[in-house]
């Protein structure tokens, strides 16, 4: 193979080649894309004259780039989750949410330190700036290596499922939160491209993770749900990842883990609202969902509770997450119309609270204020319905 002396190069994942490498394949993984949608060709297997070149170098790209991001990850905890916001914020943008750029996510802790610590030598600043770069150029090859990630999924998809397995297997029961956290995240890196039925044995490990002891692995795994959900929940076709049969266990999983702590259960109200927006496209909402109608509807009021101790960002998610569900709810069905309708009480009298509490300071007054907003929202949809 005349590429193999890139390879050669990129396994080394050195600072001054790696960047390079990386663009050479991800250029490649382009063209091919290009031209396997201009000549308007599905399935893509090891034969392809599009997918030649990638697949054949697959099996070594694939594990070094995710044995570089796991063992990054363990040099600089929560890495891995600020690659994924930064590959979900290109989505998210599109849905009205505010993207943090993840220069800013990387130095967010940082920012609120005591500025009397910024007071050192000028031998000690040079030093600093030249760690900086050191850091900004490792950082500019995790992006990269997240990239090649996705295009080779969206190149090669189904055949990529197995080595990434290969290499989640290894680190998803691991002592090391970290390693776990790694593990779930390279299901992120890769939701486009596969088909439904390659990434439906995700689904089910990323259920079971939902039970993991660690709060930060609980939270990404929920982030990597609702993605999954928005990427691949398809009612209307019949051929999406949520079915009738694992259904159950999945709101079983949602609505338990929606209890958990704000971190947790923001996470999981997000997936809430992927998973009911999906049948905004279907005929009606199935009857297993409607049977755990109740169910949802209390564990979101429940993690919206107006209290001081519940962080704006989740009252707001479990508030969008209650406007997908009523928008997408048959009030035909008894069992809608009566849990609908009692969710309706429930905000009224939310809403009247609101307004007869008093607000003496300027924070308590804008959180008062975007309550208010929310909670009108969710009756605006039931009064569109």
């Amino acid at each position: 193979m005349l590429l193999q002396p890139y390879l050669r190069t990129i396994l080394s994942l050195t600072e001054s080649i790696a960047p390079q490498c990386m663009v050479f394949w991800c250029t490649v993984c382009k063209e091919v894309i290009k031209l396997r949608e201009e000549q308007h060709i599905g399935a893509v297997d090891a034969n392809s004259k599009y997918c030649c070149f990638i697949y054949e170098a697959l099996e070594l790209h694939v594990p070094v780039l995710l044995k570089h991001l796991f063992k990054r990850e363990k040099d600089q905890e929560g890495l891995v989750r600020m690659l994924l916001q930064h590959l979900f914020n290109q989505e998210e943008d599109q849905d009205g949410l505010v993207p943090m750029p993840l220069e800013h996510l990387l130095m967010q802790e940082e920012d609120q330190g005591d500025d009397v610590m910024q007071e050192e030598d000028q031998g000690d600043d040079v030093m600093q700036e030249e760690d900086q770069e050191g850091d900004d150029c490792l950082l500019n090859i995790d992006i990269d290596c997240v990239t090649l990630l996705g295009l080779i999924a969206r190149t090669i998809r189904d055949a990529i499922v197995p080595l990434v397995m290969q290499c989640i297997e290894g680190n998803i029961k691991e002592p090391d939160w970290h390693s776990r956290m790694a593990a779930v995240s390279a299901i992120g890196f890769i939701l486009e491209g596969p088909s439904v039925k390659g990434l439906a044995p995700l689904l089910d490990l990323l259920l079971d993770k939902m039970e993991d002891p660690n709060s930060k692995v609980k939270g990404t795994t929920a982030w990597i749900l609702g993605r999954m959900f928005k990427l691949l929940h398809f009612p209307a076709s019949a051929n999406g990842i949520i079915t009738k049969a694992n259904l159950p266990r999945i709101m079983d999983v949602l609505v338990h883990c929606s209890k958990d702590i704000p971190i947790v259960s923001e996470k999981v109200c997000g997936a809430i609202y992927f998973l009911a927006r999906g049948y905004e496209d279907a005929e009606s909402m199935p009857s297993e969902l409607s049977l755990s109608l109740d169910r949802v509807i209390d564990a979101l009021l429940s993690a919206s509770q107006p209290s001081d101790e519940t962080p704006f960002r989740l009252g707001a998610s479990a508030y969008e997450a209650l406007c997908a569900v009523v928008r997408v709810s048959n009030l035909e069905q008894p069992v809608v119309w009566s849990a609908i309708g009692d969710l309706m009480h429930r905000i009224m009298k939310r809403l009247d609270m609101t307004l007869d509490r008093q607000a003496l300071t300027l924070g308590h007054k804008l959180k008062k204020n975007n309550l208010q907003i929310v909670l009108c929202g969710v009756l605006q949809f039931y009064r569109t319905e």
